[in-house]
């Protein structure tokens, strides 16, 4: 695949030859077929610990992109997305079952069969043991096929199952339940055969009995509410690792500049203009007026020897940063020292009602929560006081509210963030993969956009914080 060499009978035996894991095995542990392809010795070694596009794509090597590029394009669609750039964004994004999964999920279900026959008295009798058994995944996903409950109400799924809606694990459920044990005798003994039309043939009358609780599904799927546990915790990154310094001086719109430090090889010919010495930007500009990618940063690496007695590596970049997302630190004896840090997370958002009976939101940075914990260990109990008003909720990620719509109909809420100015991102109750597919990269079925709301809009929507336990009790909490 990479050095385009011909492969001989011979060298698949002698050790020329080694299979190679597309995406690295050790990021991914994929170990499945669709993640391997034959490779020479060398190429192995040159390719590393990396990517196909990381190894020979994005910087200069000994293998020719484009050829490897044309090569890809006749692999199995399962091979071929792995070749591109951005592989493993979309390994993440599309959550693929490893072989190391499918056999731990196997494991488990063995030992919870072993548990659960022990509830009925130490090893029990054999009829004990006989009333419990595992349902194999295969045997659930035919029956789920069959009997039509791929699309029960909401589910996008068609003939496949859903995965993109959290509902699509209480159809499974349903499935196991109705499962008995003749219908997994019957499956062990089709499994022997090799006729796939008779295989057809035998589950579509296999799951005809649970095709009569279908009216009852479709009801009460359109009624459940999804259960999620929130992360109540804020012991997360406080600020981003980069060190800003404070120049004094604010833009148009009152941001302070903040000045950091890039080696000349990170930029991009957008950082330019930020540059904090006029005389080195102007140069830099001017060597580089019209190049892009590798043209630019070798003409860039080539001005800059040039500057000064002894050429530069480095440049000051000014960036504009809004007072709110501003970590200020004090460094050094007596805190002499000041550098700036951008805060890399919110902790919460805080709804207020004032004396104007409208809701205004504040929210508390990853940062301020670990000050106030310093002071108050329970704090996070208490509202953070404001004056004349009164604690409407505080929303955290993962929390859920139940909205009013339009035509009257109440639906379930997960917070999935909000920004720093309170604007709130939302996702209906049973979407998964919500951030995922939010992305502008995300190229998988059924993308998503996020609802945003702010407090104000909240008010309008009536919005009341539900509790919802691991069993599916649903409980409105009038308070924070």
């Amino acid at each position: 695949m990479f050095s385009g060499d011909t492969i001989s009978k011979c060298d698949l035996f002698n050790g020329t030859v080694e299979v190679e894991h597309i995406l690295p095995l050790s990021k991914t542990l994929d170990d499945s077929f669709a993640n391997k392809v034959l490779s020479t010795r060398q190429s192995n070694r040159e390719k590393g610990n990396r990517t196909p596009f990381e190894a020979f794509g994005s910087s200069p090597s000994g293998y020719d992109w484009e050829d490897i590029g044309q090569r890809a394009a006749q692999l199995p669609a399962s091979k071929r997305w792995r070749f591109e750039p951005d592989a493993m964004e979309q390994w993440e994004e599309r959550g693929d079952f490893l072989d190391r999964q499918l056999n731990d999920t196997r494991y488990i279900a063995r030992l919870g069969k072993t548990y659960v026959e022990a509830l009925y008295g130490g090893q029990g009798s054999k009829e004990q043991r006989q009333q419990v058994w595992a349902v194999p995944g295969q045997l659930t996903s035919d029956l789920r096929y069959y009997a039509g409950f791929n699309n029960l109400t909401g589910l996008r799924g068609g003939n496949q199952k859903d995965r993109t809606d959290h509902r699509h694990h209480a159809v499974d459920a349903l499935v196991i339940a109705l499962t008995d044990r003749a219908m997994l005798q019957g499956a062990a003994r089709l499994a022997k055969r090799e006729d796939r039309i008779a295989h057809g043939e035998i589950m579509a009358e296999m799951a005809e009995p649970i095709k009569r609780y279908r009216k009852e599904a479709e009801d009460r799927l359109a009624k459940l509410t999804v259960s999620h546990k929130p992360d109540r915790g804020f012991q997360d990154a406080m600020h981003n690792e980069t060190a800003y310094g404070l120049t004094g001086l604010r833009d148009q719109k009152g941001q302070q500049i903040v000045v950091t430090r890039k080696t000349l090889d990170q930029l991009m010919p957008k950082d330019l203009h930020r540059i904090a010495d006029a005389r080195i930007a102007e140069v830099l500009k001017d060597a580089t007026d019209g190049l892009s990618g590798k043209a630019f940063t070798e003409a860039l690496l080539e001005a800059a020897k040039h500057i000064g007695p002894d050429g530069i590596k480095k440049v000051r970049l000014h960036e504009p940063m809004s007072d709110k997302s501003l970590v200020i630190i004090h460094h050094g004896r007596n805190g002499r020292h000041v550098k700036a840090y951008k805060g890399d997370g919110n902790y919460c958002c805080d709804i207020w009602v004032g004396p104007n009976e409208k809701w205004t939101g504040e929210v508390i940075t990853t940062y301020q929560a670990y000050q106030m914990a310093k002071a108050d260990k329970h704090w996070w109990k208490k509202p953070v006081g404001r004056d004349g008003q009164t604690l409407v909720m505080r929303l955290r990620k993962g929390d859920m509210l139940e909205l009013e719509k339009s035509n009257g109909e109440r639906s379930a809420h997960i917070v999935s963030s909000f920004n720093i100015n309170g604007r709130i991102s939302l996702f209906e109750h049973f979407e998964a993969n919500a951030d995922g597919r939010t992305r502008a990269s995300y190229k998988g079925d059924s993308p998503l956009k996020a609802t945003f709301k702010a407090p104000s809009t909240l008010q309008k929507a009536n919005a009341v914080r539900l509790s919802v336990s691991p069993t599916g009790t649903v409980r409105r909490l009038e308070t924070a």
